[in-house]
């Protein structure tokens, strides 16, 4: 009579089988030599032998099926899940290659953000100016003196090093948060992404408007000069993938297929990745130099080199290459 072990073995051992095949073949050929027929059956064998081998270990199988299943399914995770670890010059090439030119390959989604939000922030402040009690509808009044009381003083007296160290994280969670919501929300088919690009740019609109009319507008300035175009554009740029990611979604739908998705995929990371990048560097500056006591020249200076140099990055040296092909 057979044992437990042996009609166990005999029920699944073809679909082991099967699997070690493929795992000589990946051996010898790698994977992408594999045949199609291959490449579609190898991660439901894969699936299937996980679920055999814990089923096996539950009914107290002798060791060496036990063994055998452990084999097979840690070798076909290995190559199932094998990801090429990062070189050196792999990402030299990504911050080379890839990174700077995805503000002009997704011109059109960068455009777009960037009218929402800067066109929302120039109208609101232009209303706001003109009459100061339009701010009311928009703004808080526990926001409104909250801010009044952030700028009545010009920065004069600086920060420590350990406040500006705490402020730098503060910046950056802050940020981020913003950012992210401008991106996340793209996913309910862009106009997440939209509504909190208008939001953030009525909201600096209302606030730059409403300290001007108070007299405060040059402590402000003297404040955000340093860090704003990074900060605000990089906002923007993470509503243009929040955008991005709404249309392709919505022709996945419309195409019953995901295709729309995955081929934007590498252009919407690339997006959001620039956009980290300019937030880290612009809570950097918020909470080191923006609040300190340096002469604001130096403020001023570092906000146009700054500017320079991103739009030589993002703009200039694809626009470049692109000339040279």
């Amino acid at each position: 009579m057979k044992t437990k072990s042996e009609l166990f073995v005999e029920s699944r051992k073809e679909n082991w089988a099967a699997l070690r095949e493929i795992l000589v073949k990946i051996s010898r050929k790698g994977i992408r030599k594999l045949p199609i027929e291959d490449v579609t059956q190898f991660p439901d064998l894969y699936r299937s032998c996980c679920q055999d081998l814990a089923e096996a270990r539950m009914l107290g199988l002798s060791p060496d099926v036990i063994e055998y299943l452990n084999g097979i399914t840690g070798q076909a995770h290995s190559f199932l899940y094998f990801v090429k670890p990062l070189s050196r010059k792999g990402i030299l090439s990504f911050f080379k290659y890839h990174l700077p030119g995805c503000l002009v390959n997704n011109v059109r989604y960068v455009l777009i953000a960037l009218l929402l939000f800067w066109g929302s922030a120039v109208i609101s402040f232009v209303a706001i100016t003109h009459n100061p009690e339009l701010v009311h509808r928009f703004v808080s009044q526990a926001v409104l003196e909250q801010m009044e009381g952030m700028y009545h003083d010009s920065v004069a007296t600086g920060r420590t090093a350990a406040e500006q160290a705490h402020m730098s994280t503060y910046y950056i969670q802050h940020n981020t948060s913003i950012a992210f919501l401008c991106f996340s929300t793209g996913v309910f088919l862009g106009l997440g992404s939209i509504y909190f690009l208008l939001f953030n740019g009525i909201f600096l609109g209302c606030i730059f408007a409403y300290l001007v009319n108070q007299g405060l507008g040059m402590n402000l300035i003297e404040f955000v000069t340093a860090h704003s175009f990074l900060e605000l554009n990089a906002i923007a740029i993470a509503g243009a993938a929040g955008i991005m990611l709404g249309v392709s979604i919505l022709k996945s739908w419309k195409a019953y297929s995901f295709e729309c998705i995955k081929s934007s995929r590498d252009n919407i990371l690339l997006l959001v990745g620039a956009s980290a990048i300019l937030l880290f560097c612009a809570a950097m500056i918020e909470g080191n130099i923006s609040p300190s006591a340096i002469d604001y020249r130096i403020k001023l200076g570092i906000a146009v080199l700054t500017a320079a140099l991103s739009m030589l990055y993002f703009i200039a040296l694809p626009l470049i290459r692109r000339r040279q092909k």
